[in-house]
């Protein structure tokens, strides 16, 4: 498998775990947002104070400039070296041009304006400009206390009273914003783990690369299922409830490649296997003849496509071992993911 297929098969995860809608920009600025008779909050007369600062002309000319280079361009990635090495500068451009002062459409909660205020919050990338940070920071969709907690930390640091790196993540309060954090820290880890796939799959032979080929997208498949059929995504936090949910299977899935990867090879009995299904097909009845009132929007048809999903998985996981690593026992590693199928099933809702 080649990385850029990898890189983007890994991607995919993430753009199905979180809420991936644009931020909304039609809030009024935090400093103006008072209503008749009340008083301002100590947040919005700093909003007030900074209300002059804008980002500089020539860092928008720069990036006007580097505009054609940073075509498809990922801010995120560029700012904090995710599968790449980090380029602060290049990913000040790439945000400025998704930026409302280039008239720009932000393509996350860590593009455009906010990925800004993180650049001039800490001076990587340009100069430090707290001022700026803070004036970026009025100008976002955020819920009451998460502009006070904000503008009270970047006005921290500003002081001298906080040493520590600034990161959007430390005063979110709404669901929507956990999901965007939660979908950033993955970002992290599937950098992390297409390295480590690639280093464990380099020696493979034909058929097993092909098998290892079916074997991820089954894996993607089944990730993608957890998270959208037996997870609830009925509140604020359900991209971050869906990140969790991908990367428990995906958790799974790296410690079992490592283990019929690794020089000890993964026994079982076909009984064993057999008295594992058996439980697997106890724990599936009772969940399906079970209450699903109090799951959310997990329903009994999305554990029935889940199901579905997980045996093409376990299948592809069989075939596997069979082509690439025939020393370890399929039907130790049918028994391993039965019994983790079990659980899943039997912690489903607390059935």
């Amino acid at each position: 498998m080649g990385l850029a297929v990898l890189a983007a098969l890994l991607l995919s995860a993430a753009s199905h775990a979180a809420d991936r809608s644009q931020p909304d920009r039609s809030q009024p600025d935090w400093g103006d947002d008072v209503e008749a008779g009340q008083v301002p909050t100590s947040g919005q007369l700093v909003c007030r104070k900074v209300r002059g600062k804008t980002i500089p002309a020539a860092h928008v000319a720069d990036a006007r400039r580097a505009a054609a280079s940073l075509k498809d361009c990922d801010a995120e990635a560029l700012y904090y070296g995710i599968g790449r090495r980090a380029d602060p500068v290049a990913a000040r451009r790439c945000a400025i041009l998704h930026s409302r002062a280039n008239d720009g459409e932000p393509t996350s909660l860590f593009d455009g304006d906010e990925l800004l205020m993180t650049v001039y919050a800490n001076g990587a990338g340009a100069p430090r400009d707290l001022d700026l940070a803070i004036r970026l920071s009025c100008g976002l969709q955020a819920a009451p206390a998460e502009h006070e907690g904000r503008i009270a930390n970047l006005q921290a640091r500003k002081a001298g009273r906080d040493p520590t790196p600034f990161h959007y993540c430390d005063d979110i309060t709404s669901g929507y914003a956990m999901g965007w954090c939660a979908r950033h820290g993955q970002r992290f880890a599937i950098a992390a783990r297409e390295a480590e796939v690639l280093r464990i799959t380099a020696a493979l032979p034909p058929e097993g690369r092909k098998a290892f080929d079916t074997l991820w997208r089954a894996t993607l498949a089944y990730a993608e299922a957890r998270a959208q059929n037996e997870t609830d995504l009925s509140g604020t936090a359900r991209g971050a409830f869906a990140v969790e949910s991908e990367e428990a299977v995906w958790s799974q899935f790296m410690a079992l490649l490592t283990r019929v990867s690794g020089p000890k090879p993964l026994v079982g009995a076909a009984g064993e296997a057999k008295a594992a299904d058996a439980a697997l097909n106890i724990a599936y009845r009772k969940r399906m003849a079970g209450s699903f009132d109090d799951l959310g929007t997990i329903s009994a048809d999305g554990v029935r496509q889940a199901e579905r999903v997980w045996i093409r998985y376990r299948d592809a996981w069989l075939a596997f071992v069979r082509a690439a690593h025939p020393k370890t026992s399929a039907d130790g590693v049918n028994m391993h993911l039965t019994r983790e199928r079990t659980k899943v099933l039997e912690t489903l809702g607390g059935a």
